[in-house]
């Protein structure tokens, strides 16, 4: 018996002339009920099944499968996880209107000692980029030396998560006052992944 006939079945036992009249508000859209027949439910199964209004019983309709993500989505999902193995960096992170990614940044502050030390902190800064207005630098290919930053200029946020705890107000001051700023930076990349693959889905992205 094909699926329609048993749907059209199905539709006379629900509306109660097999004499089992079913609750007024069932469970059941038409789209559910031939979901469930083309799974292999029996109409019994199916009756039963839409018969339940979720009041007032504990029991749990097959899930149907979700809808497939748009291709939209697709697009996105692939561009975060090449960017996730591309970036050299932790907690990458792609938006709709952006991308952030979280760093350990060392700088030097302070003044030099005798022999031309000066103190060094890494706290963790977190990096927001703008899609809008961003502009990516191509890189240049060298024979002997790959470039391991894409140096990018647009809209930048920084955030200095943790890292600082241990220092001084006064520190912590020099620290603030000598990490970048501005609307430049470089985003630190993988020698593993093709350095010109990684500056065309930059660039892909900005707009």
């Amino acid at each position: 018996m094909t699926v329609s006939n048993q749907f059209g079945l199905l539709l006379i036992a629900c509306t109660g002339l097999s004499g089992i009249p079913l609750p007024a508000e069932a469970a059941c859209s038409r789209e559910d009920v031939e979901f469930y027949l083309s799974s292999g439910f029996t109409t019994s199964q199916i009756t039963t099944i839409c018969g339940e209004t979720g009041t007032g019983n504990d029991k749990t309709l097959p899930s149907r499968p979700a809808e497939p993500p748009s291709q939209q989505q697709a697009l996105a999902n692939s561009d975060e996880l090449f960017l996730m193995e591309a970036i050299k960096a932790r907690n990458v992170l792609l938006t709709g209107d952006g991308l952030s990614y979280t760093l350990e940044v060392c700088i030097k502050y302070g003044e030099e000692d005798l022999y031309g030390f000066a103190p060094t902190a890494c706290p963790i800064v977190r990096f927001k980029i703008a899609f809008t207005g961003l502009e990516v630098k191509q890189p240049e290919s060298m024979l002997f030396f790959k470039p391991d930053k894409i140096e990018i200029k647009g809209t930048i946020q920084r955030e200095v998560l943790e890292g600082l705890e241990k220092y001084s107000p006064e520190e912590q001051r020099l620290i603030l006052r000598n990490i970048e700023s501005g609307d430049e930076t470089a985003i630190p990349v993988r020698d593993d992944i093709a350095i010109d693959q990684i500056f065309q889905k930059l660039d892909e992205l900005a707009r």
